[in-house]
């Protein structure tokens, strides 16, 4: 039997593709828009007891302006990086797509594992935020490993 993966309902993507566009624009960072226009959410999340997983799919150069994806380095050309995912995910309309993402994980591992039936609730889950960058023909194409955000 193949291994499910759960998947974050579109409704709830969106939300957050939406809060990373906002705080893109509230910094400044819209000179073409590029950015702006390429993040997006992806749909499958990792499975695990204490945490949810958010991948994010944008230009290579998000990378350089956030200071979660760039662990906080500003580049030797003196970009100094924005707490971008930061702000999205203290966002409240975030955070309550956070949880309805939790509940319908619950139910979810509840409906397919039997095993999890007497297990605790996920009350206060870890969110881990991971980068798939892409757009310049390979050389800052990079997959940014899940880290977790803390908010």
């Amino acid at each position: 039997m193949p291994i499910k993966n759960f998947k974050v309902k579109y409704k709830e993507r969106a939300v957050i593709q939406r809060a990373y566009e906002r705080a893109i624009q509230k910094f400044g960072l819209v000179d073409t828009f590029s950015m702006k226009d390429s993040v997006r959410i992806s749909a499958e999340s990792r499975m695990t007891l204490n945490g949810i997983y958010i991948g994010v799919n944008a230009l290579f150069y998000l990378r350089f302006h956030d200071t979660f994806a760039s662990e906080g380095f500003s580049t030797k050309n003196g970009v100094n990086p924005l707490p971008i995912t930061k702000t999205v995910f203290q966002d409240p309309k975030v955070q309550n797509a956070i949880a309805k993402i939790t509940e319908e994980y619950i139910q979810w591992r509840l409906d397919n594992f039997e095993i999890f039936k007497n297990a605790f609730d996920l009350k206060d889950p870890d969110i881990f935020v991971g980068f798939n960058l892409f757009g310049d023909g390979g050389k800052w194409n990079k997959d940014i490993p899940f880290r977790k955000i803390t908010v």
